[in-house]
């Protein structure tokens, strides 16, 4: 028995997919010839395939069509693919709201190290720009102090050690 033979007493189940229901009909053009191969497919689609919804998909319909055979989706199917377009569209939707929100977080992030940074290196500067975020800066690390922390090597040894709350004092 030749190869194509075989794949012709290949039967789609009602499991197969809409590519293997597609392979099926071409393998049976070339074993029994169109005429015959579609009305063995509607046969066996009918018994199996129309009741799967995987089975059922635009391709396999535009294929069918061409060959000759119109193949409608049930309301269950048309009911399973708009739930499929609404899932996808959903997690489409959580996509784009993780990525707002990682930039968001993000640019926030950004932004306030750099005001800490510009309150750190200028408390006097930060005073007059920012009002009372600088009033509140500069009382709690006068001009100065910071920088002779930094340098000193202080901050860090105070951080590892866990003791932060002597920064403050």
């Amino acid at each position: 028995m030749a190869a194509n033979q075989q794949q012709c007493l290949n039967l789609p189940t009602e499991f197969s997919s809409s590519a293997q229901w597609q392979q099926w009909h071409k393998a049976l053009v070339t074993c029994v010839g169109r005429q015959a191969a579609n009305s063995l497919w509607i046969q066996l689609w009918d018994a199996k395939g129309s009741a799967n919804a995987n089975a059922f998909s635009t391709e396999l319909s535009a294929y069918m069509r061409s060959q000759g055979v119109a193949i409608e989706e049930t309301a269950g199917q048309q009911i399973a693919r708009n739930m499929g377009d609404i899932g996808s569209w959903i997690g489409t939707g959580i996509q784009f709201s993780r990525v707002v929100t990682f930039v968001l977080v993000g640019g926030i992030t950004i932004a306030f190290i750099a005001l800490l940074y510009n309150i750190i290196q200028n408390p006097t500067k930060a005073k007059e720009s920012l009002g009372a975020v600088g009033s509140a800066a500069s009382t709690v690390m006068p001009a100065g102090q910071v920088s002779k922390l930094l340098k000193s090597g202080e901050v860090s040894k105070l951080l590892k050690s866990g003791e932060v709350s002597k920064l403050l004092k």
